[in-house]
């Protein structure tokens, strides 16, 4: 799988204690991207899945992270390995949340996209259109993407998430500041 980065603890892309990883590589290319430097398919970014499940259990464990956040780029446009990652690390997890750009719709017309829902509890989907970016969700930039709750148990959790404050949060990552969470275009 291509990976860009994995960070821990994360709070501000879903509730509780977070691990955040985010796949390289998104061929959407939307208008003011949070992570342009995530859109190439950069083979030097490369980590084999068995390894990277090992790594999050590994990184979980230390951080104490019961929660896990996918990101990019797409995950969805890797989904052979989207789909080991996710039903190797399943058992480790009580919350597993996936952004992408796809829509749910585009997800299930494809078997091996829709293999994966199996395994994720809430989807973030929809492309990130800028001009959308009004700033009322603290899980999504745009009014046009949509949270689908697979486990149902978690929507009151995440209910009160949204009815917080936003949150953005500052990592290093690589000698470079990193800032992890929904921005507000304004």
């Amino acid at each position: 799988m291509l990976l860009a980065r994995m960070i821990a603890p994360i709070h501000s892309l879903g509730p509780g204690r977070r691990l955040g990883i985010w796949f390289q590589g998104c061929s959407k290319r939307c208008k003011e991207c949070i992570s342009p430097e995530m859109q190439i398919f950069d083979k030097s970014k490369e980590v084999p899945v068995d390894m990277m499940v090992m790594l999050i259990k590994q990184e979980a464990e230390r951080n104490n992270c019961h929660r896990l956040t996918i990101s990019g780029g797409d995950p969805f446009e890797q989904p052979h390995e989207l789909y080991k990652l996710l039903r190797g690390v399943r058992h480790f997890f009580k919350d597993i949340l996936v952004y992408t750009g796809f829509t749910l719709d585009e997800i299930i017309k494809k078997k091996n996209l829709s293999r994966c829902l199996k395994y994720i509890d809430v989807l973030v989907d929809g492309r990130y259109i800028a001009e959308e970016n009004r700033g009322v969700s603290r899980l999504y930039g745009s009014c046009n993407q949509k949270i689908h709750f697979f486990n149902n148990v978690l929507a009151t959790e995440y209910k009160e998430y949204e009815e917080q404050n936003g949150m953005l949060e500052s990592f290093i990552h690589k000698e470079k500041v990193i800032i992890v969470g929904i921005q507000r275009r304004d």
